[in-house]
Protein backbone atom coordinates (compact mmCIF):
# COMPACT_ATOMS: atom_id res chain seq x y z
CA UNK A 1 0.00 0.00 0.00
CA UNK A 2 2.96 2.56 0.89
CA UNK A 3 4.32 1.28 -2.67
CA UNK A 4 1.03 2.35 -4.34
CA UNK A 5 1.13 5.92 -2.45
CA UNK A 6 4.74 6.65 -3.43
CA UNK A 7 3.74 5.66 -7.23
CA UNK A 8 0.75 8.25 -6.86
CA UNK A 9 2.12 10.75 -5.67
CA UNK A 10 5.37 10.21 -7.88
CA UNK A 11 2.65 9.92 -11.07
CA UNK A 12 1.23 13.70 -9.45
CA UNK A 13 4.77 15.13 -9.51
CA UNK A 14 5.02 13.66 -12.66
CA UNK A 15 1.71 15.05 -13.89
CA UNK A 16 2.45 18.61 -12.06
CA UNK A 17 6.12 18.94 -13.85
CA UNK A 18 4.41 17.85 -17.39
CA UNK A 19 1.67 20.82 -16.77
CA UNK A 20 4.66 23.41 -15.73
CA UNK A 21 6.97 22.07 -18.63
CA UNK A 22 3.50 22.54 -20.97
CA UNK A 23 3.18 26.15 -19.85
CA UNK A 24 6.46 26.80 -20.16
CA UNK A 25 6.78 25.65 -23.59
CA UNK A 26 3.47 27.80 -24.69
CA UNK A 27 5.27 30.83 -23.05
CA UNK A 28 8.48 30.25 -24.96
CA UNK A 29 6.09 29.62 -28.00
CA UNK A 30 4.24 33.01 -27.66
CA UNK A 31 7.70 34.34 -27.35
CA UNK A 32 8.69 33.04 -30.63
CA UNK A 33 5.37 34.53 -32.09
CA UNK A 34 6.09 37.84 -31.03
CA UNK A 35 9.76 37.73 -31.76
CA UNK A 36 8.17 36.60 -35.00
CA UNK A 37 5.96 39.04 -35.61
CA UNK A 38 8.81 41.78 -34.98
CA UNK A 39 10.96 40.15 -37.33
CA UNK A 40 8.98 40.37 -39.99
CA UNK A 41 8.12 44.33 -39.04
CA UNK A 42 11.64 44.96 -39.12
CA UNK A 43 12.24 43.64 -42.57
CA UNK A 44 9.60 45.28 -43.93
CA UNK A 45 10.72 48.66 -42.07
CA UNK A 46 14.18 47.66 -43.62
CA UNK A 47 12.27 47.24 -47.10
CA UNK A 48 10.37 50.51 -47.12
CA UNK A 49 13.68 51.69 -46.07
CA UNK A 50 15.95 50.50 -49.38
CA UNK A 51 12.89 51.71 -51.34
CA UNK A 52 13.25 55.19 -50.14
CA UNK A 53 16.88 55.33 -50.50
CA UNK A 54 16.46 53.92 -54.11
CA UNK A 55 14.14 56.83 -55.09
CA UNK A 56 16.86 59.51 -53.61
CA UNK A 57 19.14 57.64 -55.55
CA UNK A 58 17.49 57.61 -58.25
CA UNK A 59 18.07 60.76 -61.16
CA UNK A 60 14.99 62.55 -62.03
CA UNK A 61 14.58 62.59 -66.17
CA UNK A 62 12.91 62.70 -68.74
CA UNK A 63 12.92 60.18 -71.73
CA UNK A 64 12.92 61.37 -74.95
CA UNK A 65 9.31 60.53 -75.34
CA UNK A 66 8.09 62.14 -71.96
CA UNK A 67 10.08 64.99 -73.63
CA UNK A 68 7.82 65.28 -76.32
CA UNK A 69 4.46 63.95 -74.52
CA UNK A 70 5.27 67.68 -72.14
CA UNK A 71 6.06 69.64 -75.75
CA UNK A 72 2.75 68.70 -77.44
CA UNK A 73 0.67 69.45 -73.97
CA UNK A 74 2.33 73.14 -74.47
CA UNK A 75 2.68 73.67 -78.19
CA UNK A 76 -0.31 75.35 -78.05
CA UNK A 77 1.08 78.23 -76.01
CA UNK A 78 4.13 79.38 -78.57
CA UNK A 79 6.24 82.37 -77.61
CA UNK A 80 5.32 81.77 -73.66
CA UNK A 81 8.29 83.74 -72.04
CA UNK A 82 9.95 82.17 -69.12
CA UNK A 83 13.39 82.17 -67.40
CA UNK A 84 15.28 79.12 -65.45
CA UNK A 85 16.37 78.89 -61.53
CA UNK A 86 18.10 75.73 -60.64
CA UNK A 87 19.47 74.19 -57.10
CA UNK A 88 23.28 73.34 -58.04
CA UNK A 89 23.31 69.62 -57.25
CA UNK A 90 24.10 67.35 -60.37
CA UNK A 91 20.68 66.05 -60.79
CA UNK A 92 18.56 69.55 -60.45
CA UNK A 93 20.64 71.04 -63.38
CA UNK A 94 20.09 67.34 -65.85
CA UNK A 95 16.85 67.95 -65.08
CA UNK A 96 16.44 71.83 -65.71
CA UNK A 97 18.31 70.73 -69.08
CA UNK A 98 15.71 68.45 -70.46
CA UNK A 99 13.00 70.91 -69.04
CA UNK A 100 14.65 73.95 -70.81
CA UNK A 101 15.06 71.85 -73.66
CA UNK A 102 11.77 70.42 -73.60
CA UNK A 103 10.28 74.30 -73.57
CA UNK A 104 12.18 75.39 -76.65
CA UNK A 105 10.97 72.41 -78.46
CA UNK A 106 7.62 73.36 -77.86
CA UNK A 107 7.72 77.21 -78.92
CA UNK A 108 8.42 78.69 -75.86
CA UNK A 109 11.07 81.60 -75.43
CA UNK A 110 13.79 81.28 -72.85
CA UNK A 111 14.97 84.82 -71.27
CA UNK A 112 17.89 84.70 -68.81
CA UNK A 113 17.14 85.58 -65.76
CA UNK A 114 17.42 89.01 -63.99
CA UNK A 115 20.54 88.00 -61.63
CA UNK A 116 24.14 88.52 -61.10
CA UNK A 117 24.54 85.11 -59.76
CA UNK A 118 23.88 82.23 -62.28
CA UNK A 119 24.80 78.67 -63.07
CA UNK A 120 26.07 78.17 -66.24
CA UNK A 121 25.05 81.23 -67.14
CA UNK A 122 21.49 79.95 -67.92
CA UNK A 123 19.74 80.06 -64.59
CA UNK A 124 19.72 81.31 -61.24
CA UNK A 125 20.29 80.10 -58.12
CA UNK A 126 18.01 78.67 -55.86
CA UNK A 127 18.11 77.06 -52.31
CA UNK A 128 14.88 75.17 -52.93
CA UNK A 129 13.64 71.29 -52.91
CA UNK A 130 11.10 70.67 -55.72
CA UNK A 131 9.90 71.99 -59.16
CA UNK A 132 7.77 74.97 -58.91
CA UNK A 133 6.51 77.56 -61.39
CA UNK A 134 5.71 80.89 -60.46
CA UNK A 135 3.66 83.10 -63.03
CA UNK A 136 3.69 86.95 -61.97
CA UNK A 137 0.54 87.81 -60.82
CA UNK A 138 0.05 90.95 -63.43
CA UNK A 139 0.43 88.09 -66.05
CA UNK A 140 -1.77 85.80 -64.54
CA UNK A 141 -4.71 86.11 -67.57
CA UNK A 142 -2.08 85.97 -70.35
CA UNK A 143 0.08 82.97 -68.95
CA UNK A 144 -1.35 81.09 -66.12
CA UNK A 145 -2.93 78.20 -68.69
CA UNK A 146 0.04 77.91 -70.18
CA UNK A 147 1.97 77.31 -66.83
CA UNK A 148 -1.20 75.00 -65.67
CA UNK A 149 -0.58 72.99 -68.77
CA UNK A 150 3.11 72.89 -68.03
CA UNK A 151 2.53 71.49 -64.21
CA UNK A 152 -0.10 69.20 -65.36
CA UNK A 153 2.07 67.51 -68.43
CA UNK A 154 5.00 67.15 -65.87
CA UNK A 155 3.28 65.67 -63.10
CA UNK A 156 1.65 63.28 -65.56
CA UNK A 157 5.00 62.26 -66.18
CA UNK A 158 6.19 61.56 -62.62
CA UNK A 159 7.82 65.16 -62.15
CA UNK A 160 5.54 66.80 -59.01
CA UNK A 161 5.47 70.00 -59.37
CA UNK A 162 5.23 71.25 -55.94
CA UNK A 163 3.99 74.99 -55.74
CA UNK A 164 2.21 77.49 -58.50
CA UNK A 165 2.35 80.66 -57.39
CA UNK A 166 3.94 83.77 -57.48
CA UNK A 167 3.48 87.84 -56.26
CA UNK A 168 5.74 90.78 -56.43
CA UNK A 169 6.51 90.33 -52.41
CA UNK A 170 7.49 87.00 -53.17
CA UNK A 171 10.02 86.86 -56.05
CA UNK A 172 11.08 90.50 -56.31
CA UNK A 173 14.11 89.62 -57.61
CA UNK A 174 13.14 87.60 -60.54
CA UNK A 175 11.42 89.92 -62.74
CA UNK A 176 8.57 90.05 -63.78
CA UNK A 177 8.31 89.47 -67.52
CA UNK A 178 8.21 85.78 -68.10
CA UNK A 179 7.57 82.81 -66.10
CA UNK A 180 9.63 81.50 -63.32
CA UNK A 181 10.55 77.70 -63.56
CA UNK A 182 12.47 76.46 -60.46
CA UNK A 183 14.11 73.00 -60.42
CA UNK A 184 15.10 72.56 -57.11
CA UNK A 185 16.74 69.98 -55.62
CA UNK A 186 14.96 66.47 -55.10
CA UNK A 187 12.65 66.61 -52.56
CA UNK A 188 13.53 64.25 -49.42
CA UNK A 189 9.70 62.65 -49.11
Amino acid sequence: MKQAEQERADAAQSLAAAEIARKEAEGFQLQIAQANERAAQAEEQSAKANLELAKLKTARTLSIEQQERIASKIKPFPGIPYDLWVSGDSDSTALMGLIDSTLRSAGWTFNPPDTPIMFANKAGIIADSGISIHVPEEHRAEWEASAVALRNALIAEGIPVTAFADNAETNKQMGRTRIHVLIGSKPLN
